[in-house]
């Protein structure tokens, strides 16, 4: 069992759009030029983009090593460490290196999720701010970006979060006497952390987000991430991966019912 992870900084090097859309396939190309001109636009240029070199890379059985994007081959490797993240120029490079191969073909799961037509890989792509994120593996996975900003998480904490992670963010713990009340910029990140397994959990069931809304997804009592953690960049934004095998435990001890 393996599965890999990339990262790309579409907000770097405007000037290699135009190579990077001779690079898509057929599928991504037409939803590219579908789009109307702006930012959703380019990131869907550097999704279709990075997607393409982790197609073409496991295809060609060709991986770089934990410098260049993150590799991780067995269940025991939990991949704490996000991989590099990836300029438009790197990623063209790569691809250029790599032998030519059958660009990917893809159909739907009744749910609406896109899967490789003629392959076992499943992948996931996400995007917050100018960062790409694509996972890859031989087994079904979801993954999300989310960009830490100013919005009104307590309420929103109260709203979707179950009980059991509205005591983990410390929102109600002022109630209970010798309970220890994280600081309130940790509990807002924690918030953004908690959220990033939920849409990462809901892409990996290809059932969206929206049936994870109240109830828990918390680490210390699952231990379901490849990876995870802020990115050291120009805005804080949460990582997160989920595979079918590791989430399995969480189905059973926290979703089933």
């Amino acid at each position: 069992m393996w599965k890999a992870c990339y990262l790309l900084d579409m907000g770097q090097e405007q000037a290699m759009m135009q190579e990077m859309e001779a690079l898509l396939d057929r599928e991504r190309l037409l939803k590219y030029q579908g789009m109307k001109e702006g930012r959703a636009k380019a990131l869907c240029l550097g999704a279709g983009v990075l997607l393409r070199l982790a197609w073409a890379e496991s295809q060609g059985g060709l991986f770089h090593d934990g410098n260049q994007n993150g590799v991780f081959p067995n269940e025991s490797q939990s991949g704490r460490e996000a991989p590099a993240i990836l300029t438009p120029s790197e990623v063209i490079r790569r691809l250029g290196e790599l032998p030519k191969c059958p660009e990917p073909r893809y159909r739907h799961g009744e749910k609406g999720k896109p899967y490789f037509e003629d392959s076992p890989l499943s992948f996931s792509l996400s995007h917050s701010g100018d960062l790409v994120l694509c996972a890859i593996a031989d087994h079904e996975i979801g993954a999300d970006l989310q960009r830490v900003t100013e919005v009104r998480w307590q309420q929103l904490a109260e709203r979707y979060y179950s009980p059991q992670e509205q005591d983990y963010l410390g929102i109600f713990t002022e109630k209970k006497a010798g309970c220890f009340r994280p600081s309130e910029e940790n509990a807002r990140l924690e918030f953004f952390s908690l959220w990033c397994r939920k849409e990462a959990y809901g892409k990996m069931t290809g059932e969206g987000v929206a049936p994870y809304l109240g109830r828990p997804i918390l680490e210390e009592e699952a231990g379901i991430s490849i990876w995870e953690g802020l990115l050291d960049l120009r805005e804080e934004t949460y990582c997160y991966c989920i595979t079918e095998q590791d989430a399995r435990k969480l189905f059973v001890e926290n979703l089933q019912g």
